[in-house]
């Protein structure tokens, strides 16, 4: 009886990338360089790349697909076997999906620009701003409305915040950490013109699944991101996009 259990485990081991790969998925990412972007009609990015090394292994040959985040967001909570990437895991979003990563540390900060900046200094004064620049239903929106902000300025997508925020539409924006100054030099700043005012997060954002998708699927591209992550090639993707983060 032990040996014909072993048998099965292998064999159920054994048809979990088949499954995951016959599974048909919505696969969607937003516009926020340098983790996910278009680059001459073509996607490209470091969470890009790593998830089509995923798919790779597991064999699904789904197409991914640029959208508009709330877009997303919203087919990611309404649409079973749909995957959205990148997205912070909170403690807000914890039981709404199922996760498969960490992908990179993505913490949450307030910026302001240089020559315009006479405060705030720390959160409370940054709750009496006239306003804060934010992604409509990014992390950072969420997690400063559960730190009772109620002078959020929510816009479509990081590109559009940061052009505001050089345009002097508002007094700040809070963003990702890691991809702030990109997203100011995108907008026409010049380097050294933001100033991080505060962190007010500390996550790690994930490939997120709806919670109607199977879960041998989602085992399945786990177990393909563990791979990366032992046999070097998840650095190496890492290392060339995030050379100056840690890796989670």
């Amino acid at each position: 009886m032990p040996y014909l259990w072993s048998f099965i485990c292998v064999l159920l081991l054994a048809c979990l990338p088949a499954q995951a790969a016959n599974r048909s998925l919505t696969i969607l990412t937003e516009e926020y360089p340098p983790i996910s972007f278009a680059r001459d009609g073509m996607l490209t990015g470091m969470a890009v790349d790593v998830v089509r090394e995923i798919q790779r292994r597991v064999g699904n040959q789904d197409d991914i697909q640029l959208q508009p985040w709330l877009r997303a967001y919203r087919s990611l909570q309404e649409q079973p076997d749909t995957v959205l990437f990148t997205v912070a895991r909170t403690a807000e979003r914890e039981k709404q999906f199922k996760w498969v990563g960490p992908i990179a540390p993505i913490n949450g900060g307030i910026y302001a620009v240089r020559a315009r900046w006479t405060g705030p200094n720390n959160l409370d004064e940054a709750r009496k701003a006239k306003s804060i620049l934010v992604v409509r239903g990014w992390f950072t929106q969420q997690q400063l409305e559960t730190l009772g902000f109620t002078n959020l300025y929510p816009v479509n997508d990081p590109p559009q915040m940061a052009k505001m925020m050089r345009n002097g539409r508002a007094p700040l924006m809070a963003t990702d950490t890691a991809t702030a100054a990109l997203q100011w030099r995108q907008a026409g700043g010049q380097p050294g013109d933001l100033v991080l005012v505060q962190v007010f997060s500390q996550n790690s954002s994930y490939i997120a699944f709806n919670r109607g998708t199977p879960d041998v699927v989602v085992q399945a591209w786990q177990a393909a991101l563990d791979a990366m992550k032992k046999d070097g090639s998840y650095a190496e993707i890492f290392r060339r996009w995030l050379p100056e983060l840690p890796q989670p």
